[in-house]
C-alpha cells in the first residue's frame, strides 16, 4: 500500500535462500532463557562463510549484484540492505548508500550512511512477522481454529439487512487469510473523503468499523489483497489473547527470539529517528498531492508510514513493525 518516494526511501533488498532445516541465529545471549535448549538444538546456528563458494555461490556473480545496487545508488537511489542466506550459512550481508539524504525537500549537508543495524519500516511484511505468526502460535496452542467462522471470535461481525453483498455470517478465518473474504484492498478509514461514514482516527472506533465495512464481492469468488483482512485478523488475535497485537507479539515472539530491535512504535521505546531508514519526503502527502485531517507533512523516519496504521490504529493491528533487516531474517527463517 505504501508509495515509496525514490528520493528518500532506503529500500530493503532481502534475498533469502533457505533450506527447511535452517533456524534461529544466536543473536542474543539471553535467548536461551525463553527458547529451550532442546528446541534450539534441533536446528543449526547460522554462521557466516569465509567465501560464497562454501555455500554454492559465485563471488564473481555476487560482485555483479554489488555493482548493480551501487550503480542505482550513484544514479540517486538512496540505499539498500542485502542479506543472502543458504543452508544455514550467511553468504552475504551488506549495506549500500544512505539511510537518509533529504529532510523534506532540502538535501542534508552530510548524507547519513546505511548501516547493517539500520532499522526499516517492515510495512506489509508485518502481516507475516506479527499477525500471521501470532495466529500460528494460537493455532498450535489450540486457542484458534482457522476453519471457524469469524463470528465465533467477533460476534458483531455479521450481515445486516442493508448489506448489498452478504457473506459475513459464514465467513471463516481461513477465508480471511486467503484474501478471499470480500473486502476491498484499502478502506482508508483515516480519510473521510474516501471512507465517509466509516471515517475514524481512533483505534477502538476503527476496530468497530472493521465489522461494518461492506463487502465488495461475494466471498470466495475473487482473490483480492486487502488490508482489512489483516486488520480483522489482528482484532481476532486481541480478542483471544486479551492483549493488543503489538504487546502480544513483542512478548511472545520477539523477546524470546532475542529481537530487541524489532518493535512497534520504536520512537516511544528508546530509539531515535537517526536509527531508521527514511521513507517519505513530505509525510503522507505524496509530495503535496494528498490531504486529509491531521496529515503528517515532514520526512518520516522511525514513524510507521502506513496511514491506517498510524492514524486509525496507533501503529498497531497487523501493521507495521520496525526491524533491522539482518536480525528479522536471521531469527525467523527456519
Amino acid at each position: 500500500m505504501n508509495i515509496w518516494t525514490s528520493c528518500t526511501l532506503s529500500s530493503i533488498l532481502a534475498l533469502s535462500l533457505l533450506a527447511p532445516s535452517v533456524s534461529f541465529a544466536n543473536e542474543s545471549p539471553n535467548r536461551g532463557a525463553a527458547v529451550s535448549k532442546e528446541t534450539a538444538s534441533q536446528y543449526p546456528i547460522l554462521k557466516k562463510v569465509n567465501k560464497p563458494e562454501e555455500a554454492g555461490f559465485s563471488s564473481e556473480r555476487l560482485e555483479k549484484v554489488d555493482q548493480l545496487i551501487e550503480m542505482e545508488v550513484a544514479a540517486g537511489f538512496p540505499g539498500a540492505a542485502l542479506i543472502v542466506i543458504k543452508d544455514g550459512k550467511i553468504v552475504k550481508n551488506e549495506s549500500y548508500g544512505y539511510k537518509q539524504k533529504f529532510n523534506e525537500h532540502k538535501p542534508l549537508k552530510k548524507f547519513r550512511k546505511m548501516e547493517n543495524d539500520t532499522l526499516f519500516d517492515l510495512a506489509s511484511n508485518t502481516k507475516m512477522y506479527a499477525t500471521n505468526f501470532a495466529i500460528q502460535k494460537l493455532v498450535s496452542e489450540g486457542k484458534l481454529n482457522i476453519q471457524a467462522r469469524v463470528q465465533q471470535y467477533i460476534p458483531e461481525f455479521k450481515d445486516t439487512e442493508e448489506d448489498v453483498i452478504k457473506g459475513k455470517d459464514n465467513l471463516r478465518i481461513i477465508d480471511v487469510l486467503h484474501h478471499t473474504a470480500g473486502f476491498r484492498p484499502d478502506p482508508q478509514y483515516h480519510n473521510p473523503k474516501v471512507s465517509k461514514e466509516l471515517y475514524s482516527q481512533e483505534r477502538d472506533k476503527t476496530i468497530e468499523f472493521i465489522s461494518k465495512t461492506p463487502l465488495t464481492y461475494v466471498p470466495g469468488t475473487q482473490n483480492v489483497y486487502s488490508d482489512v483482512d489483516y486488520m480483522l485478523l489482528g482484532a481476532i488475535v486481541e480478542e483471544i489473547t486479551g492483549q493488543q497485537l503489538d504487546v502480544y507479539v513483542e512478548n511472545e515472539l520477539y523477546k524470546p527470539l532475542g529481537l530487541k530491535n524489532t518493535k512497534f512504535n520504536p520512537l516511544r521505546k528508546g530509539f531515535k529517528p537517526k536509527d531508521f531508514a527514511a521513507t517519505e519526503l513530505l509525510g503522507n502527502t505524496r509530495d503535496g498531492v494528498i490531504d486529509f485531517p491531521n496529515i503528517r507533512t515532514y520526512t518520516l523516519q522511525g514513524e510507521v508510514h502506513d496511514e491506517k496504521a498510524f492514524y486509525s490504529m496507533g501503529a498497531f493491528q497487523g501493521m507495521r513493525a520496525f526491524s533491522p533487516i539482518r536480525k528479522i531474517w536471521l531469527s525467523f527463517c527456519r
